[in-house]
């Protein structure tokens, strides 16, 4: 069934705001460089894997599961949906790596590692 009335209109906005912010070429999604819309860059390539980890985020640490990672981030699944830009850092076994949340969705938040 079809979103209707204000629903609709609402879908519709978030649509457009992505297109604004994202843009998918070639099936490449590529997103712009903090502070600048207008520079595109091409996302780096991802490898998909299914690893436990644990995200400290204010003082707390919440079990994620990584299932993709590029050497500048990965995406996580987790319970909760994180404030975007904040810093965090993200645990596997005894390597800790420090990360800021760039998006994040009901299930799942994407990082990109602070050098």
């Amino acid at each position: 069934m079809a979103p209707q009335g204000s629903d609709a209109a609402a879908g519709r906005s978030w649509r457009q705001g992505a297109r604004q912010s994202h843009r998918l070429t070639r099936g490449v999604l590529q997103v712009p460089e903090e502070g600048d819309s207008t520079d595109w860059v091409k996302r780096a390539d991802r490898d998909p894997v299914s690893v436990a980890a644990s995200l400290a985020l204010a003082g707390r640490h919440l079990p994620v599961l990584i299932t993709d990672v590029s050497e500048d981030g990965c995406r996580i699944t987790c319970d909760e949906i994180l404030p975007i830009g904040s810093a965090v850092s993200i645990r596997v076994n005894l390597v800790t790596v420090a990360a800021t949340i760039r998006w994040s969705f009901a299930g799942s938040a994407g990082l990109r590692f602070v050098s």
